[in-house]
């Protein structure tokens, strides 16, 4: 038997979703504290920790003695059906965020090996895998890998890659900045420990897993990335 949803989580998931639906615009105060206990019929304490969690989640912001209202800070990207390559920078920029990143590592590693050959370079070819944080307005939303082949990107290692775009990046020490992507696939996965650690999501929460390989104007494949979004922050449109 299916267990049963707490009160609080559905009156979460209905705002979340609404807001996610446009019923409430950014800038637009939710339902008031008493309206929401008329329409559930719940306790004042279980609206709060609805509105608590979206608060946490970065969807709502409190005003004392106003309300509650929408915050910008819910991200959309392009189509997936699209090949245009944008950044997560661009996107921030956008939607009117500000845009972050964090590294966490930089290593020098042997790539599986269908990555090698998605970018034409020997099969034992070493790999610089840089993985990042982004965030949005300081908000965790996604655990970056990208991997270039190590040879031909170690100037990246030179780099400052805190804050910075990687595309712009790539294309400084390569020459050619990412322009499309291509072998897309998305799944859905469970954060591991590190991971929910450091995008601040609960142990096994739901990510989304994109992984894709970018290639430059002249259709030159140039990096393999691997991104994971965290599902309640981020919508992939297909």
């Amino acid at each position: 038997m299916a267990e049963k949803k707490p009160l609080y989580r559905r009156i979460y998931e209905d705002l979340r979703d609404e807001i996610a639906e446009g019923v409430y615009p950014v800038g637009t105060r939710i339902p008031s504290e008493t309206e929401l206990v008329n329409r559930y019929g719940v306790s004042r304490l279980t609206v709060r920790r609805a509105i608590s969690d979206l608060s946490a989640e970065g969807f709502l912001i409190t005003v004392q003695g106003r309300g509650s209202f929408v915050k910008k800070n819910r991200l959309w990207t392009s189509k997936l059906r699209s090949t245009v390559a944008k950044s997560f920078t661009d996107v921030c920029i956008e939607s009117g965020l500000r845009p972050g990143a964090r590294v966490v590592s930089e290593e020098i590693v042997r790539a599986p090996i269908h990555y090698a050959r998605e970018l034409g370079v020997p099969d034992d070819t070493l790999f610089l895998c840089i993985r990042r944080i982004r965030t949005a307005d300081d908000w965790p939303i996604i655990d970056e890998h990208t991997f270039v082949p190590y040879e031909k990107y170690k100037g990246l290692l030179e780099l400052d890659l805190n804050d910075a775009s990687i595309f712009e990046a790539i294309e400084r020490v390569g020459g050619m900045r990412p322009l499309h992507f291509q072998g897309q696939l998305v799944n859905a996965v469970i954060a591991l420990p590190d991971q929910a650690r450091e995008l601040n999501i609960p142990l096994g929460s739901a990510l989304l897993k994109r992984s894709y390989t970018f290639v430059g104007a002249d259709g030159v494949p140039i990096s393999v990335a691997r991104s994971f979004f965290v599902g309640e922050r981020y919508t992939l449109e297909f």
